[in-house]
This record gives C-alpha cells, sequence and structure tokens, in this order.
C-alpha cells in the first residue's frame, strides 16, 4: 500500500513552476496539484481508507494532518505551510496538504530530481524539462523499455499475461504497432510495478 502511494505520475500530470531567476532563466521546480494527489489516495486507499483534517499553527501557518486507516488503526502524519499572498488560506490549505502528503510518499521522487535551468517567455516557463525515464509512471516505464528491447521484454509481457491472465498487458503488445497504441493503466499501481521489475531484471 505505502509503495504504491509512491509511486511516480504519469507525466502529463506533473507541472512546473519557476523558482529561483537570473537573466531570463529560471529554474524549474516540478509539482503536482492537490486534485491529482487526492487522486492518488483514493486510487491506493479508497475514499474511506484516508483523511485529512486542517488547523492553524500558532505563527499563522496552516497545518495539514493525513490520516490512514492501516490495520483498522488511524496513523496521521502531519505538515504545514505558510499562506500565500494570493488567496492566502486557499493556497496555504492546498501547499500544507501537498506537503502532509509527501510525508507518506506521495509526489516524494519529485524533490530528487535535479533543478535545472530554463529559458523564460514573459516571466513563465518556455519549454519545461524532460522527465528522466525513472521519474515517469511505471506505465511510461514499460513502454520505453519495450521501445528499447522489444526481444527481451515481449517474452516478459507475454509470460505476464499467462500468470494473470489479464487483457490489457495483450492490448498492450498487440497496440504497438497501431497508431492508436493502447494503455497499461488499467493494471493496479502494483501490478504495474511488478511487471515494470521484472521486465528489469529481463533486460540487464
Amino acid at each position: 500500500m505505502l509503495e504504491e502511494l509512491k509511486a511516480p505520475f504519469p507525466s502529463k500530470l506533473v507541472k512546473w513552476r519557476v523558482g529561483q531567476k537570473n537573466n531570463g532563466r529560471g529554474l524549474a521546480l516540478a509539482y503536482v496539484d492537490s486534485r491529482t494527489v487526492m487522486g492518488r489516495f483514493d486510487e491506493v486507499l479508497g475514499v474511506g481508507g484516508w483523511q485529512r483534517q486542517h488547523s492553524f499553527g500558532t505563527n499563522g501557518e496552516v497545518l495539514c494532518s493525513i490520516g490512514i486507516n492501516i490495520d483498522k488503526q488511524w496513523v496521521w502524519k502531519t505538515d504545514g505551510a505558510a499562506q500565500t499572498n494570493y488567496e492566502s488560506e486557499k493556497g496555504g490549505l492546498s501547499d500544507s496538504f501537498k506537503r502532509a502528503a509527501v510525508n507518506w510518499g506521495v509526489g516524494r521522487y519529485l524533490y530528487y530530481l535535479d533543478s535545472k535551468w530554463v529559458n523564460l517567455k514573459k516571466g513563465k516557463i518556455d519549454k519545461p524539462p524532460k522527465l528522466p525515464i525513472w521519474a515517469t509512471s511505471y506505465v511510461e516505464q514499460i513502454k520505453y523499455y519495450y521501445g528499447q528491447n522489444k526481444k527481451k521484454v515481449q517474452p516478459v509481457l507475454q509470460k505476464f499475461i499467462k500468470d494473470k491472465d489479464i487483457d490489457s498487458v495483450q492490448e498492450f503488445i498487440e497496440g504497438q504497432n497501431k497508431s492508436s497504441g493502447s494503455n497499461l493503466s488499467n493494471l493496479k499501481i502494483s501490478e504495474q510495478k511488478e511487471l515494470l521489475t521484472t521486465i528489469g531484471r529481463a533486460v540487464k
């Protein structure tokens, strides 16, 4: 369960903001929005498997506590954020929620990305950096390795189909040569990770 919370998000859900600026360039910082984080908790734990509470700290900062039901016991982790200049309370609620989620591993991998300087256009990032393959979703990584070494990866996919009796993997294999492609996202995150780990061993 906790490993599923830590899984990388699809690249299209990762957003970028500008950190430090210098001479028309800025430091690109990756993040995911609060709706994406809520979706991950719902997907892994179910809507009744987690909850959150907000409060204010002694210095006016917004605190968020996220509780997860583990073995019929609620376990809580808390973090906080300052109120922002724009819609201060709303911004503080969102930021504190995302920071508390990182304590559970959600989106934590984004902190391990190398910060890159990029060109700015009207103060905004002109062209976002490309995520390294390890920071993309398990589905994207599977497709990457399939494209790099189809000969070794295809037998792994076929065995996975046979062992798990999962149609979406077969659809993925058949869809690689079609313009429509196919989707592995129907697999559970744990199944995606299992398949990716097996592929990783095969291509070494």
